[in-house]
């Protein structure tokens, strides 16, 4: 993970909660990915989400999607065809599980 990236989410998160979240991350992403997902994370918090609901949602979408994919366009909503197509799928799907928009 970028060291900067995980400093903002060190920055925003308690300690216990980045841990999990860096958990979550040890599945295997992307750099791009991280930042999506980190910003999931960030969308969250400002919306009044925890840690563990996104995880949660993070974890459905694992099983269903994502840990059949390539790490390099696993969770990628700029992946090419049909994976990307099914990436933002997924994203889509966990913001409005969250009951958050998605970002513009």
């Amino acid at each position: 993970m970028d060291v900067r990236l995980e400093g903002l989410l060190r920055r925003l998160f308690q300690p216990k909660e980045v841990e999990k979240i860096l958990d979550f991350f040890g599945k295997g992403f992307s750099h791009e990915t991280e930042v999506v997902i980190a910003s999931v994370f960030m969308f969250a918090k400002d919306g009044g989400k925890t840690v563990h609901e996104v995880l949660e949602k993070l974890n459905e979408e694992w099983e269903r999607n994502w840990k059949f994919q390539h790490p390099d366009i696993r969770a990628n909503p700029a992946s090419l065809g049909a994976a990307g197509r099914q990436n933002m799928s997924s994203l889509v799907r966990i913001y409005g599980a969250l009951g958050l928009p998605m970002p513009k």
